[in-house]
């Protein structure tokens, strides 16, 4: 199978001989579009567009920033650094229309690593009708992705399923059945939200309590809007407050220390609030 790093990018290979030698040649590709005016340079042997004036070596140049970003957006999606990717892809958007079936091959790829299988589908479909002879080399990554995206609609199926299953026993307090289902859909889908919060609410029914936080708090990380993760979440942290005030309580000290640990506690929690909403922007 072509390595997508490779084919996403055309002569990124000469990057490194420029670093040490100075400016390469690049051999400029045919049917070679001005990023300037967006017009079509049937034959790119002359100076300038001869649309706009703008200078071939300019436009190669674009050309080749291009490429190289797409190959370091690849490798943003390897070390799964998205948001990274997706700046890329944004930049050669707008400095180059050459690149743009390979822009969105690897924003397919973005979309099903989100588990946006429907949008991934349709960006590839775009794209194998915009496919002319000779882009074998494209259309093998094409089929590659969108059968990789065939079997994530199959799992995420299959976690649905569990999931639904996992719904019904926890409604009617059968929490085992309940988290044996959820650990399957899991399996499944390992980043499936709202598996993790009904996980994290069934685990609290069940007094796993550390369980029961990690499963929420993996929930708000993939989705920060989950409605369960965070109100349960939520009622955790007061509770843990109440304990707090209990136990200090229970020391017998005097009110005025009593007074100042349990100021210093609320401040602390109000920090640590201010932290997650913070990152979860």
């Amino acid at each position: 199978m072509p390595d997508p790093d490779e084919t996403v990018s055309h002569d990124a290979g000469d990057s490194a001989e420029a670093g040490n030698q100075g400016p390469v040649p690049v051999e400029a590709p045919e049917n070679l579009t001005c990023p300037v005016c967006e017009r079509l340079i049937p034959s790119p042997t002359h100076e300038s567009c001869p649309h706009c004036d703008a200078p071939i070596d300019t436009i190669l140049a674009i050309f080749r920033t291009a490429d190289l970003s797409l190959k370091e957006a690849m490798r943003d999606v390897r070390s799964g650094d998205i948001e990274s990717a997706r700046r890329r892809l944004g930049f050669v958007r707008l400095t180059s229309r050459g690149h743009r079936l390979r822009v969105e091959l690897i924003q397919a790829i973005l979309d099903r690593l989100e588990w946006k299988t429907e949008s991934a589908m349709a960006i590839l479909n775009t794209i194998k009708d915009a496919l002319e002879e000779g882009d074998d080399e494209l259309k093998f990554l094409v089929d590659s992705v969108e059968r990789q995206c065939l079997i994530d609609q199959g799992a995420l199926a299959a976690c649905c399923e569990h999931y639904n299953f996992a719904l019904f026993h926890a409604r009617r307090g059968h929490y085992e059945q309940a988290r044996r289902s959820l650990r399957k859909a899991l399996t499944e889908v390992s980043h499936h939200p709202e598996s993790h919060a009904l996980l994290g609410k069934v685990q609290l029914a069940l007094r796993e309590y550390d369980d029961a936080r990690y499963h929420l708090k993996r929930a708000l990380a993939i989705d920060p809007t989950n409605p369960t993760a965070t109100r349960l979440l939520a009622q955790m942290g007061q509770q843990d407050f109440l304990n707090v005030v209990e136990f200090v309580k229970s020391r017998g000290l005097s009110p005025a220390w009593t007074g100042s640990i349990i100021v210093l506690v609320i401040l602390f929690a109000i920090a640590i609030t201010a932290a997650i909403t913070a990152m979860s922007r």
